[in-house]
């Protein structure tokens, strides 16, 4: 299930308890924190408070995962406006409070891919995954 900010751009994909988030490091990194970022509103409405958050970085293809509540509690809020366009308030969480690598396990999905029993490869990674269903 895609998941949208308030302008409807799409934030991310909701796949069971795993929100599924792409960023490129050159452009989404909020460098003064060394972080990513989440938008409030999703991270506080869109999110079942016990979900996993894994974000794939394109460039350098890792994925960094944590959990909701993770987030919440160690995460920054921030607001920003650069002239007319409203980024909205946005939490981050700076990268040495993620658990990071090319391929974390278990998922129960890999990325955005659709997983049947014996595997399939990831959309995004390229990874071939076996499909797991314990968080």
């Amino acid at each position: 299930m895609d998941i949208t900010l308030t302008d409807g751009k799409i934030a991310g994909k909701l796949q069971g308890k795993i929100f599924h988030k792409l960023a490129k490091k050159s452009k989404h990194l909020f460098r003064k924190l060394n972080a990513w970022g989440v938008d409030y509103e999703v991270l506080n409405t869109k999110l079942p408070s016990d979900a996993v958050i894994d974000v794939f970085e394109t460039e350098e293809r890792l994925h960094y995962r944590t959990t909701v509540k993770h987030f919440k509690e160690v995460g920054t809020v921030l607001h920003f406006k650069e002239g007319t366009r409203d980024h909205y308030t946005q939490v981050f969480l700076p990268l040495s409070e993620w658990e990071t690598g090319e391929h974390l396990a278990p998922l129960s999905e890999c990325c955005a891919a659709p997983m049947v029993v014996g595997g399939a490869q990831c959309e995004n990674c390229g990874s071939k995954r076996e499909l797991v269903t314990n968080l």
